[in-house]
């Protein structure tokens, strides 16, 4: 399980702690250990207790499908989301998660369906929309069998709100300049190239595509270029075809 996660589930069983646990309270601390098979074992133990109540269970399931995949169980894992979302449909965490699997696996739709659940539960994060976004103008341009322009639409959209919740990623400029190119809008192709070539100046091959498409722009440093928004969902997931 990554430390970010750990995070996750460590802070959600703390915040539902009972003075008294229903499960042994090693069975917590295990559920929340470095160690995947630890997490296994103590997962599972307050999975089984029924008196933990759904929402403990939930969380519980989540840490054991992260130490599943941890161990490359990546099948298993996605079960273990599958039961944490029947248990709480509410859990924004589960179904980043289990899109961040489906991105991996190459299942679009279903990453696509569960990052919708994340975004209305949980609005607020910037690679979210930028993930969506992607898929979104993927399958315009190469996943659907017809041409869809809600989801050219969609994905400038999305796109827009990555930015605007995280405006100095270079990411969501350069994926939105292509849907622009893409809708036949250049000038604003070129303006959000010229913004990611700001942002990251020390990109010199983007710097000098930039300087090729608009001679006139004067390409200025921009403050420091920081992850304003968590990296887990896609770390894994490369968009080889753009």
């Amino acid at each position: 399980m990554n430390a970010t996660a750990r995070l996750i589930i460590a802070g959600a069983l703390l915040a539902l702690a009972a003075p008294a646990f229903s499960a042994s309270p090693q069975a917590h601390s295990d559920c929340d250990a470095a160690d995947p098979d630890r997490n296994i074992a103590g997962c599972t133990r307050i999975i089984d207790d029924l008196s933990e109540g759904a929402h403990m269970r939930s969380i519980a399931l989540v840490g054991r499908a992260l130490a599943y995949e941890a161990k490359g169980d990546v099948d298993r894992a996605i079960a273990d989301f599958d039961a944490a979302i029947r248990l709480d449909a509410d859990d924004a965490e589960a179904h980043r998660q289990r899109a961040r699997l489906f991105l991996e696996k190459h299942d679009l739709d279903r990453a696509a369906a569960d990052l919708d659940a994340t975004i209305r539960l949980d609005p607020g994060r910037a690679f979210d929309h930028y993930v969506r976004g992607v898929i979104r103008y993927d399958r315009y341009t190469y996943a659907s069998p017809w041409i869809e322009q809600s989801d050219l639409d969609g994905a400038i959209a999305d796109l827009s709100e990555a930015i605007r919740l995280a405006p100095r990623d270079t990411r969501p400029y350069r994926a939105r300049a292509l849907a622009w190119r893409t809708d036949g809008r250049r000038d604003r192709f070129i303006a959000d190239m010229v913004e990611a070539a700001r942002l990251n100046p020390s990109d010199t091959t983007l710097v000098a595509s930039v300087e090729q498409l608009a001679p006139s722009a004067h390409i200025v440093a921009g403050d420091p270029v920081s992850d304003e928004y968590p990296l887990e969902l896609g770390a894994k997931f490369h968009w080889d075809r753009h």
